[in-house]
């Protein structure tokens, strides 16, 4: 009996080791296996704060961090330049104007003045490229009857209005004494172009980038800066139709054989250029 009491003894003191050699082998693994975890937890937390979170985006939405201050780097300046020149080439716009009893017969005597008057450019050897008609109208004349209050159609009136361009300005007077001779009798004006117009455009902005830059460097000069490079620079609006000024010329239909010719001066023509220029400062 006493040895079969010891033989139990023995067996649940071998049992409680086992179990406490059991749990020693497992405890630091388990140990281990935590740590990693809390090590992982560890590196997923955030490098920085809220505050400095915050600050960065403040800094993200400073135009002065979007831009590099570079607007304080920069200088606008706006330049307007004029160069004169003489026009070289009018244009001459006149017509003639007839009546008749009835639209066909105003009609048939325009058609023949006006035949004349082409005729006649040709042979002052301007090209028919060069004459456009630009208007051509029909429209009746009326009598007022005082007595009845009534008004009857008396007769008709055509009328033909040519534009002839391209013309030396030295020839235009000559141009116009003979198409007078020839029949016009209405003439509304002259207006003059230069033919080296981008020539003298040119010019004007080359004068105006020259202008820009003393501005430019006058500014420089005053807020003690050092004027750099140009960034940007923009052409203006110009006006390229060049129409300077006008003479008007009354023709009768009166005889004109032996009339002096007519004085035509077409003075001066002014371009100019208008630009505006971005530089950096240094």
């Amino acid at each position: 009996m006493r040895r079969m009491n010891r033989n139990i003894t023995r067996l649940t003191a071998a049992v409680i080791t086992a179990a406490a050699l059991s749990a020693c082998s497992q405890g630091p693994k388990e140990m281990a296996l935590t740590g990693t975890q809390v090590e992982e937890t560890r590196e997923t937390v955030p490098a920085t704060t809220m505050a400095e979170e915050l600050e960065e985006k403040k800094e993200l939405k400073d135009p002065a961090t979007l831009q590099g201050a570079s607007i304080d780097d920069q200088i606008t300046v706006n330049a307007v330049s004029h160069v004169t020149g003489v026009p070289d080439k009018a244009t001459l716009t006149f017509g003639v104007m007839t009546s008749g009893d009835n639209v066909k017969a105003a009609q048939d005597e325009n058609s023949n003045e006006s035949k004349k008057i082409i005729d006649t450019l040709n042979a002052l050897n301007v090209e028919n490229k060069n004459i456009k008609t630009t208007d051509y109208s029909i429209y009746p004349n009326y009598t007022y009857d005082n007595d009845t209050g009534a008004s009857t159609i008396s007769s008709y009136t055509v009328n033909t209005t040519l534009t002839v361009s391209d013309i030396p300005v030295e020839d235009s007077a000559s141009v116009i004494s003979g198409c007078v001779e020839a029949g016009i009798n209405n003439m509304t004006g002259i207006t003059y172009t230069c033919s080296n117009y981008d020539t003298l455009y040119e010019q004007a902005l080359t004068a105006a980038v020259a202008e820009a830059q003393g501005k430019a460097q006058a500014l420089a000069d005053a807020s003690g800066r050092t004027l750099g490079a140009v960034e940007h620079i923009q052409e203006g609006y110009s006006d390229d139709g060049i129409a300077y000024g006008s003479a008007k010329l009354e023709a009768a239909a009166s005889d004109t054989s032996g009339q002096a010719e007519p004085q035509i001066l077409p003075g001066s023509a002014v371009v100019t250029a208008n630009i505006t220029v971005t530089y950096h400062l240094r």
